[in-house]
């Protein structure tokens, strides 16, 4: 081989070496360009917040307070705001964070025997100066509870709502109460409500929300309340619930006081025999809510005037002859929704007895409740009386049936929807399906029902309340309490997060399981 040829395959090589290079270059810028994309990547996945901590600091704290407000209509007998709160702490360290540094989830303070007075302190201390709403649950007046109405005595300036639910005939913690705070003053207290007042108290009980309670707008009295000769009633009362007890002989006087002229809402129950009111002199011109579940009623209803009542519930207390079915027609002009028992729908719409389609000319709702076989009687005039209205041309009325919590007549349900479905609009409550009803179901069919009685026009509304998903299953479900640490627990649990206070912050997404958030140490953090 020639000098030249050599040449020419040396230089045939390094132009094939130089090609290869260059792809190799190529693919390093490459993975250099891919390398810089990843970085970036990761950088902006490291500036995101987990999905947990992605809710602004103020809607998650509305949903905490919505979820609270959830369980206790859920589980009115648990003590939720005692475990919920520590169920949303233990979630991560942002939560617990918030439930901590939220005041409004503080301001329900529970004064029962599972409450220490670090708890209640805990909530004194963190609800800053919120408005306090106060719970008293029946129980034995210990020393921790006497510690705990210490605590609350040092911030009566804060109460917003007092409710006492003791219902027993021994010493009651609202004797306690008003011992301890005979001097106090309640500027910001709104609403009171007491489940009973011991017959000697009731002089000193009505001295408290009258005197210094100067912002009182809703009071409820409880049961069997026997005013005392110095009986009274606060000027800005806007909300009033009386039960009348047997010692009450005469209660007219209470109901011409003067400070009822504000009221907006008024319930009246018990036995109030030996009213002495003349007929429309009982002039409410704000009232807008009345329930009436007192004996004797006849004479209350044609004493009332209220121009602009708009709901009007009326319950008899049984064996009356008379309850004033013409009062009850011709009072309250203004009133859209009306909720009566079956007696007293009885009395009204025995053929007859009303034909006037004057009456209620503003009516929406009429709710009547436990109708029975005996009600049957009374559905023809119903019947007419609907007709009426129709004739005129009002709206259909919209008609609401709700019955107790046992089995109710089949044939009664029936007989209502076939012959009022085209006079009104008809609604159910609490109809017990569970004993009449047969599910089937095969693997190769579909699920079927066997309703025996009903009428096909009611099966046709079960079947849209399980088309639109509106189903509420009963079944047993567990609020938690028992999973909630004890307040003997919550020591130990604060010497475990200074420990994690060093740890790195990088673990915010795991489960955060301490349950500190109520101890006696904890608190004093804030």
């Amino acid at each position: 081989m020639d000098e030249r040829t050599e040449a020419r395959v040396e230089l045939a090589r390094l132009e094939k070496q130089e090609q290869e290079l260059q792809g190799l270059v190529e693919q390093l810028y490459s993975v250099r360009t891919a390398v810089r994309a990843q970085r970036t990547k990761l950088e902006l996945i490291g500036g995101i917040h987990a999905p947990i901590h992605r809710l602004p600091n103020e809607l998650l704290l509305r949903i905490f307070e919505f979820s609270i407000h959830a369980y206790v209509l859920a589980f009115p007998s648990c003590d939720v705001h005692r475990h919920w709160k520590s169920q949303l702490a233990g979630v991560s360290r942002h939560w617990r964070d918030m439930v901590l540094g939220f005041p409004r989830l503080w301001t329900t303070i529970r004064l029962t025997p599972t409450w220490s007075k670090s708890f209640v302190k805990a909530h004194v201390a963190r609800s800053c100066q919120s408005p306090l709403d106060i719970e008293i649950c029946a129980q034995d007046v210990t020393e921790t509870f006497r510690a705990s109405v210490d605590i609350l005595a040092d911030c009566t300036q804060r109460w917003r709502s007092l409710t006492i639910r003791d219902d027993v005939y021994g010493r009651p913690v609202l004797s306690v109460l008003l011992e301890r705070m005979e001097h106090d003053v309640f500027p910001s207290l709104t609403h009171v409500s007491v489940e009973r007042v011991p017959s000697y108290l009731t002089g000193r009980f009505s001295r408290f929300y009258s005197e210094r309670c100067p912002h009182l707008q809703h009071l409820d009295l409880g049961k069997d309340f026997i005013p005392s000769l110095d009986f009274l009633i606060p000027p800005n009362l806007t909300s009033f619930a009386f039960a009348f007890g047997f010692g009450n002989r005469d209660p007219s006087s209470i109901l011409q006081h003067v400070s009822l002229q504000k009221l907006t809402t008024l319930s009246l129950s018990g036995f109030c025999g030996g009213l002495k009111l003349h007929p429309n002199s009982l002039h409410l011109p704000l009232l807008k809510s009345f329930i009436c579940k007192v004996s004797s009623a006849k004479v209350l209803i044609g004493a009332i005037v209220a121009p602009n009542l708009a709901h009007f519930t009326y319950s008899s207390r049984g064996g009356e002859n008379d309850y004033g079915t013409e009062s009850i027609c011709s009072s309250f002009p203004a009133v859209r929704h009306i909720y009566l028992d079956r007696d007293i729908m009885m009395s009204i719409f025995q053929p007859g007895n009303i034909s006037n389609t004057g009456y209620w000319p503003n009516l929406e709702s009429l709710t009547v409740h436990e109708p029975d076989k005996y009600f049957m009687e009374c559905v023809g005039g119903l019947i007419t009386w609907l007709e009426g209205r129709e004739n005129v041309r009002q709206p259909k009325l919209l008609v609401r049936f709700t019955f107790p919590s046992f089995s109710q007549d089949w044939s009664i349900i029936s007989t209502l929807y076939e012959t009022l479905h085209e006079h009104c609009i008809l609604e159910w409550g609490n109809v017990r399906l569970h004993s009449r009803i047969v599910f089937s179901n095969t693997a190769n069919g579909s699920p079927w029902f066997e309703i025996p009685v009903i009428c096909l026009g009611f099966i046709d509304n079960i079947g849209k309340a399980f088309v639109t998903g509106r189903v509420r299953s009963d079944a047993k479900i567990s609020c938690g309490c028992e999973d909630t640490f004890s307040d003997d627990d919550s020591d130990d649990d604060d010497d475990d997060d200074d420990d994690d206070d060093d740890d790195d912050d990088d673990d915010d997404d795991d489960v955060y399981t301490s349950y500190d958030y109520y101890s006696e140490d904890s608190f004093g953090e804030l």
